[in-house]
């Protein structure tokens, strides 16, 4: 994939260039690279709501929930009306403990779009987990 980038460089400078090839390396397990990609995208456009939802997911799998949740908090100034953005902001504070913030996000994602079952879903499971942290 580089040396068709290398015939190409132009395009290095191209956020949806970055995206897919962040895309393409994930596709191939090389989750670094993925990673470096949709960073190089989002460098040329911090609002790039694709990259930085990548990017995202990437830190929720790698289980940086931190690092995550900050991403997640730009993206949801991005897409304040995107239920999925919000669920996923939502699961990540879950994963925090912060749990009454994850109940007004999902909440929040549920009011949006009421058939998002993982929203509906969390929401109950946030609930649960809130209850037996105050045990």
């Amino acid at each position: 994939m580089s040396a068709a980038a290398d015939r190409h460089p132009d395009l290095r400078s191209e956020g949806s260039f970055q995206r897919f090839m962040g895309t393409c390396y994930r596709q191939l397990g090389q989750f670094e690279a993925a990673t470096e990609h949709f960073r190089q995208a989002l460098q040329i456009d911090p609002r790039d709501d694709v990259a930085l939802d990548h990017l995202a997911f990437d830190h929720f799998r790698g289980n940086l929930y931190a690092q995550a949740l900050e991403l997640y908090e730009d993206l949801v100034k991005i897409k304040p009306g995107s239920a999925q953005v919000n669920a996923n902001r939502a699961a990540v504070l879950a994963l925090l403990g912060r749990y009454e913030e994850a109940i007004a996000g999902f909440d929040r994602a549920v009011s949006l779009d009421p058939g998002l079952e993982s929203a509906s879903a969390g929401l109950e499971q946030a609930r649960r987990d809130a209850l037996r942290s105050n045990r």
